[in-house]
């Protein structure tokens, strides 16, 4: 089945390749995605509270968000302000 099948729309993104992550990135980037209404769904891509594509895989997702997913993962106090990702 294709993310169609399942009421989602997709846009073409291309062929990126994905950029380095470490765990720590995908989990505070995941923490974030589902704390404001991202969800992943089949094969990694990750969609908006509208079915919007936004990334593939939570590292990804991480980079296309970064300043958000930082800032909150700081407030929230699951990493430090000085901390490199």
């Amino acid at each position: 089945m294709r993310p169609k099948d399942y009421g989602f729309k997709t846009v073409k993104t291309g062929n990126k390749s994905h950029k380095p992550g470490s765990p720590l990135m995908s989990y505070i980037a995941k923490e974030y995605g589902l704390a404001h209404g991202y969800k992943g769904e089949l094969g990694g891509w990750i969609y908006d509270s509208k079915g919007q594509h936004i990334a593939h895989g939570w590292t990804m997702f991480f980079y296309a968000m970064k300043g958000q997913v930082r800032a909150w993962a700081i407030q929230q106090g699951l990493i430090k302000e000085d901390m490199q990702l």
